[in-house]
């Protein structure tokens, strides 16, 4: 009698089944993986930025570029130091009079890696700078910052302010920005600074946590509950330096960007 050589249905589905569970155990370890890298990836940004800022201030007498305001017509003025830190990241040097150009600078920023966090252009990939600059007038918390600080002229040690943080993926503010996920053509509301009423009025400030501890719901900087990175954003002090950081009230409070607020 000749011997088969082949496999039985039972072994094949035996077979099937083994590779279905290693697929299933390895999955969710792929998928550890990815958002670690991710994660690591958004660090790397931010510490090429804050780099930037660091080489920025050198060549430039200790300024910093920080929030511009608002102009009339309305601009995305928020853009200012990604403008201003383009060639420092590996973008072209931007003349001074496109620093509120969206779509002059919407073409050039989608080509600088460094200025995208690849979990938050995942889900939103029309943005093409999803990181900001405290954006708080340091003698009053209610008004706009100004476009330059001089870093040996700031109020308190720059190594212990933040500077740059991670937009808000839930609460895009309204306001003059190019690509907001409802299809609206406008780019950048990208300040620290919180939402206001209709005459301008600061109504929240802008931190994870206010400083009683209780969350905040309309930041537009990285949110209390925001998981992107597990619940960890990495923050550029005015210095220059980068560091990690828990979203907890006593690590991402108010008072790390504004420490009199």
């Amino acid at each position: 009698m000749r011997k088969s050589l082949a496999f039985t249905l039972v072994e094949l589905l035996v077979v099937v089944a083994i590779i279905a569970l290693l697929i299933s155990i390895m999955l969710p370890s792929l998928s550890r993986a990815k958002a670690i890298a991710r994660m690591v990836k958004c660090s790397t940004n931010q510490y090429a930025i804050g780099r930037a800022a660091h080489m920025y201030a050198a060549a430039y007498n200790d300024f910093v570029p920080r929030d511009s305001g608002w102009s009339n017509p309305p601009h995305p003025a928020w853009l200012f130091f990604g403008a201003r830190f383009s060639d420092y990241v590996g973008g072209p040097f931007i003349p001074i009079e496109h620093d509120t150009d969206d779509a002059y600078l919407y073409d050039i920023f989608k080509e600088i890696p460094a200025y995208q966090c690849p979990s938050f252009v995942a889900e939103y990939p029309q943005y093409v700078l999803t990181y900001l600059s405290n954006g708080y007038n340091f003698k009053d918390p209610t008004q706009w910052g100004s476009p330059m600080t001089k870093l040996s002229k700031m109020p308190y040690p720059p190594a212990s302010v933040g500077y740059i943080c991670e937009i808000n993926h839930e609460y895009l503010p309204s306001g003059p920005s190019v690509g907001y996920p409802d299809g609206t053509e406008v780019f950048g509301c990208y300040d620290f600074l919180g939402r206001r009423n209709s005459s301008g009025t600061l109504v929240e400030n802008s931190a994870s946590f206010h400083e009683n501890g209780e969350p905040n719901m309309y930041s537009r900087m990285i949110r209390f509950d925001d998981q992107r990175h597990s619940g960890k954003t990495t923050v550029v002090y005015f210095d220059g330096h980068a560091e990690s950081r828990n979203l907890t009230s006593d690590e991402m409070s108010t008072r790390l960007f504004f420490p009199n607020y």
